[in-house]
């Protein structure tokens, strides 16, 4: 996972809410995620954390490679001098007397053996990396699933916008009829007034409407980022919003492979369980290898010794160990084991909480599919009532109390059906997020 690149399967879109024949203004929702996880400044954040993950992940880092340094020193002094020598060397005296210095070497240091813990540091250090890219397909995970909740939330709206647009339609056409009839002495004042009463009723509805749409939309922009839209450019879907055919046996197999906390918790898991190692390591010896070439010379005004030099290698092998530390050492052992049973304890819960939340959410994902079907048999129902009630209004056969109900009852069923359709689309959002098929 951590050397193969991030792929997104935003399966979440679907060919009904894709664009077709549109102007290339017009943003989709597969377009309005891309901007999303471009601009989403979470995203950018961990990516960055990647790659410092990846950077850390080496050899080098781990202290599996040897250090390599290089010294050079040179040094003069200038001092009056006196020097007394036993035996027959007479004694020697100068004003200014210099001692010159200098030389260079290089050095190699390697460690040999400690308790495997650069090993384990090296393949702590590769989970880390490994751990920080499912944490970010994660957060591109949560990025898809609140910029699809406020796009669906801005559709919704707009949908009721539509319906609202409708119904006014309906009340200006049956004040009209009522001006008309009022002409022919077929209706009267009280009638007309509370036909404008209507009228003013769902002109306020879709100046709400309106103002929620706006509200929505300024939602959506925030989930963009720094993206810039108008309200105009959103490609609202025109038909039905599809459903995707999921299948409860096949995405409840997958839980536990590819939901992205279960996966960070086994990566936690790994890390606990190679710092255990590494606390381990404590227990043996350290062993380095030391080794060099170098060369020094020094001159002297006075003395027995006006010259020296010397040039050449050394070796040499250091080995430690700690006898006694009051018991740091078991008690960072015993902590660091403590840490993995928690880690254990954790993915066991997690496993726990992840399958009751699967079932949660494919109960309400089959409830939604039920509602939409008993909404549309109501949605029929409605217009057949209303065809019939605006039929035998205009001809004076019922009141304008059964009708505002009939008109009213279409706008709600009109509008239920579309949000039961919205409720299904985002329960199967979360059936896909929980069982990891989004992001794969």
């Amino acid at each position: 996972m951590f050397k193969q690149k991030l792929t997104l399967v935003l399966i979440i879109i679907i060919n009904a809410i894709s664009a077709h024949g549109q102007d290339t203004t017009s943003y989709n929702l597969d377009t309005l995620i891309a901007f999303a996880v471009k601009n989403n400044h979470n995203v950018q954040i961990i990516r960055n954390n990647v790659e410092i993950a990846k950077n850390n992940a080496s050899l080098s880092n781990a202290g599996l490679l040897p250090e390599i340094s290089l010294t050079g020193n040179a040094s003069l002094s200038s001092n009056d001098t006196k020097a007394e020598f036993s035996g027959n060397i007479p004694t020697s005296e100068q004003k200014g007397a210099k001692s010159i210095n200098y030389g260079g070497s290089v050095e190699m240091t390697r460690t040999l053996f400690q308790g495997f813990y650069s090993v384990n540091k090296y393949k702590k250090l590769k989970s880390q990396a490994e751990l920080s890219d499912i944490r970010l397909q994660t957060e591109i995970e949560n990025t898809i699933v609140a910029l699809t909740r406020s796009y669906y939330t801005y559709i919704a709206i707009a949908k009721d916008y539509n319906i609202a647009s409708e119904n006014l339609s309906i009340s200006k056409e049956r004040v009209e009829k009522v001006e008309d009839n009022l002409v022919f002495g077929q209706s009267n004042k009280n009638e007309r007034l509370n036909a404008q009463s209507a009228l003013n009723a769902d002109s306020i509805q879709l100046l709400n409407l309106e103002n929620q749409k706006k509200r929505a939309f300024h939602d959506l922009l925030k989930s963009l980022g720094k993206e810039n839209i108008n309200i105009s450019d959103i490609d609202s879907p025109k038909s039905t919003l599809d459903l995707l055919l999921l299948d409860y046996n096949q995405l409840k197999s997958e839980l536990e492979e590819y939901n992205k906390a279960l996966i960070q918790a086994s990566s936690n898991l790994g890390i606990s369980q190679l710092e255990y190692k590494m606390t381990k390591a404590s227990r043996f010896p350290n062993i380095k290898l030391s080794t060099g070439y170098g060369y020094n010379q020094q001159e002297f005004d006075v003395g027995v010794m006006t010259y020296n030099r010397t040039l050449g290698f050394d070796v040499g092998i250091t080995v430690s160990y700690n006898l006694f530390d009051f018991g740091q050492r078991k008690r960072n052992i015993q902590n660091a084991k403590i840490a993995v049973r928690n880690e254990r304890l954790n993915i066991d819960n997690m496993e726990l909480q992840i399958h009751m939340d699967f079932e949660k959410a494919w109960s309400d994902y089959e409830l939604q599919l039920n509602t939409i079907e008993m909404e549309k048999q109501n949605l029929a129902n409605e217009k057949e009532r209303f065809k019939s009630v605006k039929d035998k209004y205009y001809l004076g056969q019922t009141d304008h109390l059964t009708f505002r109900d009939a008109q009213l009852s279409l706008a709600r069923a009109k509008s239920q059906l579309f949000n039961a359709r919205i409720n299904a689309k985002l329960a199967e959002l979360e059936l896909l997020r929980i069982s990891g098929a989004l992001i794969r």
